[in-house]
């Protein structure tokens, strides 16, 4: 799993700290530093499901032409390599021994997609990396990473920071990096996604659009390297009239990111491989609650708030 040093000033292909030898035609951003890993990515078949199947996702989607149905499933095969279908036919074939993932589909954004939120992640179990669902933007150099249920407003504050002059680092799931004497937080793909009718960043362009979602371009504003974590703020229910940040402690801090954290493989290992790294990061940086209030207008305030949850 180690990765190779770049050159000095090297950009390279690829996301969430994973560096792309051949990116099979898809779009993942760019980024510098060193890599917590090395892959190849490469379209062609993945063949059917056969093995121990580990974990199936079902979801109903609201869309302008009425609910769809969603389902995913991830196998582990008898020579240990992972395949993740899906039921609309798209499907990714992890290879942890080669570090590869071959990728299949009709559409380059769906394929791209599963990449980011499957192959890379399942690629990265093992390394000193804490992959948890979370937006990330960035000020000044520091981050704010940004938790909480699908529907709280991830996207949005991610959306409403871009506009009010922080860089973004990630939509939806971010890399957190534990190498060094500071967590750290690798750019994500270069998109953030929104219901249809839901604008992205001001002056961003529309990179795809899938049957839920458009998907905004916000590559042109990332950081172009690890930008040094410096809060951690989770998105409580929505209510109240204004938005209301609070510290948490320590101990509500852990169990938070650690529902937050990203789990793939068997599910008995999960806090054996990732209770030391969630510790880690919460000694490291304070943990907020934030409540936003319901309504259109809550976004106004929140940069403040979060510069100030960065001290």
């Amino acid at each position: 799993m180690t990765a190779t040093a770049p050159a000095a000033g090297e950009t390279w292909s690829g996301c969430h700290g994973v560096r792309l030898r051949s990116t099979a035609g898809l779009d993942l951003g760019r980024a510098a530093g060193v890599p917590l890993a090395d892959a190849t990515l490469e379209r062609g078949p993945v063949g059917d499901p056969a093995g121990e199947e580990i974990w199936r996702l079902a979801l109903d989607v609201e869309t302008p032409d009425g609910t769809v149905h969603a389902e995913q499933a991830l196998w582990r095969r008898d020579d240990g390599s992972l395949l993740v279908r899906s039921d609309r036919g798209d499907g990714l074939e992890v290879d942890t021994d080669r570090t590869s993932v071959t990728v299949a589909g009709r559409d380059d954004a769906v394929m791209a997609q599963l990449v980011a939120t499957y192959g890379l992640p399942l690629l990265l179990h093992g390394a000193p990396v804490l992959v948890v669902h979370a937006a990330a933007c960035a000020l000044d150099g520091r981050a704010v990473l940004v938790s909480g249920e699908r529907g709280r407003g991830k996207s949005s504050i991610l959306v409403g920071l871009t506009d009010a002059g922080w860089a973004p680092v990630t939509e939806d799931l971010c890399a957190i990096d534990l190498r060094g004497p500071a967590p750290v937080l690798w750019p994500g793909p270069p998109w953030v996604r929104r219901v249809h009718g839901e604008p992205g960043p001001a002056g961003a362009a529309v990179r795809f659009e899938t049957y839920d979602k458009t998907g905004w371009d916000i590559g042109p504003r990332q950081p172009g390297e690890p930008v040094t974590l410096g809060a951690i703020v989770s998105l409580e229910a929505p209510g109240g009239n204004r938005p209301v940040c609070a510290a948490l402690p320590r101990a509500e801090g852990v169990r938070r990111l650690a529902a937050d954290a990203v789990w793939l493989h068997e599910g008995d290992d999960r806090g054996r491989a990732q209770f030391g790294m969630v510790t880690q990061v919460t000694g490291a940086v304070a943990t907020m609650q934030l409540r936003l209030p319901r309504g259109r207008s809550w976004l106004d305030p929140v940069p403040e708030l979060l510069a100030a949850a960065l001290g």
